[in-house]
């Protein structure tokens, strides 16, 4: 089962823009780190500072990942997002456990434009029928407009899980990024400086 919503997946592009104060964040913690490690080489000299710069080295590296991973999550899972509103297209939101139910009503419809057109065809020569031939017609466009709509629908319905597992897949290197650096980043041990 794959259910989508465009509302959901717009106000999810709004939280992901807010990755944007991270990559700015690490920006600035990494413009104080690196001033730091390059004014303080001719003022605090010794071992313990060489040692202390060393370590601030080792966390500069690892905010300048973070501010790449950012970066590229917000990117990605925009593009993913993106890509999934546009295939939707006019629908506010897809759930193919519908798709029986709109296959059905595909049907019936079809009957209700065989019907109107069995109806149409046999009033064509009777005389005083104008009128009715006439809202017969804007009946009939009716129901022709619903099947094309009924029938994209289903369509998207059909391809929805594919389109959703290829988006995915697409995010999956995003997602692989992110459980590493979580991993490396838990894995940091405070050394101590003597």
């Amino acid at each position: 089962m794959t259910l989508v919503d465009k509302n959901t997946i717009n106000s999810n592009n709004d939280e992901i823009k807010s990755l944007d104060e991270v990559t700015n964040y690490s920006k600035q913690l990494i413009d104080v780190i690196s001033n730091f490690i390059t004014e303080s080489k001719n003022h605090l000299t010794g071992e313990g500072y060489d040692s202390a710069r060393k370590r601030l080295e080792f966390y500069l590296s690892a905010l300048e990942t973070q501010q790449r991973l950012s970066e590229n999550v917000r990117n990605n899972y925009t593009i993913g997002n993106n890509l999934m509103i546009n295939f939707m297209e006019e629908f506010d939101s897809l759930d193919d456990t519908d798709l029986d139910s709109i296959r059905s009503s595909l049907s019936w419809i079809k009957e209700n434009i065989y019907a109107l057109n069995e109806r149409i065809n046999s009033l064509l020569d009777e005389p005083d029928c104008a009128e009715l031939l006439n809202t017969l017609r804007v009946k009939l466009r009716e129901w022709e407009a619903l099947l094309e709509s009924y029938t994209t629908l289903s369509e998207k319905l059909v391809c929805l899980s594919g389109t959703d597992t290829s988006i995915l897949n697409y995010l999956s290197d995003t997602n692989s990024d992110c459980n590493n650096f979580y991993t490396a980043v838990n894995e940091i041990q405070v050394a101590e400086i003597k």
